[in-house]
């Protein structure tokens, strides 16, 4: 047997933490002949409470694998109207395109932040740029959680479902717009978490929205224009 190492942060102790993103930053550095070059660096940020957190290697400490450093990667920028930060993604290329859009999308209370300068935010420098906020959307919504899916077709489409407490919005351009979905049971309900899969039934097979909410568990079949309580297999026999 071995015993159990574990990373800390501790800027977050204490505080509640809601999700986890990863992905990739650029940073400058020095090609050996004179100049610098752009190289890609693993990136983990926490979305919490308190903020959102870039989060980078510490070192060893007791029991610990490791005390992690880093910082908040909004600490000057953050919207006042913002306090706390659930998830973050970016969305999927619109086909024919197979490459992955640069914005960064971060659901709050206070409605969804575009950022495009996030991947030169270096998470090591206390110096450097915070994330800047480009756009903003559903303003008066706390958004909850997404969900992704891609359409072929001419035009393709980059689906986006945001699950709000005010049910389910949706975009079609790869975020740059937003509309509501038809209502869940006809009223505002509060979606916390979305999923999207394909099911068969009858040899028809369809795309599937799952959202779970407050007053249990809803599936749609055409992109939010219609809600079934799950159990109900009518939508798939349609």
């Amino acid at each position: 047997t071995s015993n159990f190492t574990s990373d800390h942060f501790n800027l977050v102790d204490q505080h509640n933490v809601y999700g986890l993103y990863k992905d990739k930053f650029l940073r400058l550095v020095d090609d050996g002949n004179g100049g610098v070059k752009q190289v890609e660096i693993d990136s983990l940020y926490l979305l919490s409470d308190v903020g959102i957190f870039g989060v980078t290697d510490g070192a060893p400490s007791g029991s610990l694998n490791s005390l992690l450093t880093g910082r908040n990667m909004m600490a000057t920028t953050k919207p006042s109207d913002v306090n706390y930060f659930y998830k973050a993604f970016r969305a999927l290329p619109t086909p024919p395109a197979t490459k992955t859009p640069v914005p960064l999308f971060i659901l709050t209370d206070a409605g969804i932040l575009k950022l495009r300068n996030w991947s030169w935010c270096d998470r090591n420098d206390s110096a450097g740029l915070d994330f800047i906020v480009e756009s903003r959307h559903l303003t008066n919504k706390t958004c909850y959680s997404y969900a992704l899916r891609q359409q072929t077709g001419t035009p393709g489409k980059s689906k986006i479902f945001i699950g709000t407490n005010d049910g389910v919005y949706r975009s079609f351009d790869e975020g740059n717009n937003f509309e509501k979905c038809e209502r869940i049971e006809g009223g505002p309900v509060i979606v916390y978490d979305l999923a999207i899969f394909s099911s068969t039934y009858s040899s028809i097979t369809s795309d599937v929205i799952l959202a779970c909410t407050e007053r249990g568990m809803f599936y749609s079949v055409d992109d939010g224009d219609t809600w079934y309580r799950t159990g109900n297999i009518f939508a798939l026999e349609a």
